[in-house]
């Protein structure tokens, strides 16, 4: 019998309909969530419902998730306050998760700064494990006790927000650091006196 992939939107639907679909998604633990593929062509881009729908089936999928690991978590929508609210939620699913590639690309919805990564994500129980990460429209603060990307292999930020400081620590503490891309950042440096 041959494997059949579903998309994701298809794998939340059938999860609802039946029992005995719900734990299928567990058998390739990739998770890839975007607009196109998490919403209905109901409700239109950009509007609340569409918002609404994203967050729903984005935390269906997640509660029914059972495993200890997903390889890849992927988050590509235009972030706002209510999308903001569930990253919290969706940082920690990546922290317990053991995620080892993860991808955020949170287009803001009107361009007025970038939201504030939650620091949980760069704490040494969820560093450990990824190997790449991308991170496009946010901007993060290293905490104090951060102990680095030992496994990070692959650095991808875009239109990021971080200080001269902090991006200087990351990225020496990332001794398996292979590629490495930054495009558009902005890096603020502070002066002393």
């Amino acid at each position: 019998m041959r494997d059949v992939l579903l998309p994701l939107k298809d794998v939340v639907r059938s999860s609802v309909l039946s029992s005995k679909w719900r734990f299928v998604h567990e058998i390739n633990p990739k998770f890839r969530f975007d607009g196109k593929t998490m919403c209905s062509g109901n409700s239109k881009y950009g509007s609340e419902q569409y918002t609404q729908e994203f967050i729903r089936n984005v935390n269906t999928v997640l509660q029914q998730h059972k495993g200890d690991f997903v390889g890849h978590f992927e988050v590509r929508f235009e972030l706002n306050r209510e999308l903001a609210i569930n990253l919290d939620n969706w940082v920690g699913f990546v922290v317990a998760s053991n995620v080892q590639n993860l991808a955020f690309d949170l287009v803001p919805a009107e361009f007025r700064g970038h939201n504030l990564l939650p620091s949980k994500l760069l704490d040494s129980a969820s560093t450990s494990c990824l190997q790449n990460v991308q991170l496009g429209f946010v901007s993060f603060k290293l905490p104090s006790q951060f102990s680095g990307f030992p496994n990070l292999r692959k650095l991808d930020l875009q239109f990021v927000d971080v200080t001269a400081r902090d991006l200087e620590d990351m990225l020496s503490s990332c001794s398996s650091l292979a590629w490495l891309s930054i495009v558009r950042c902005h890096l603020v440096i502070w002066m002393t006196n």
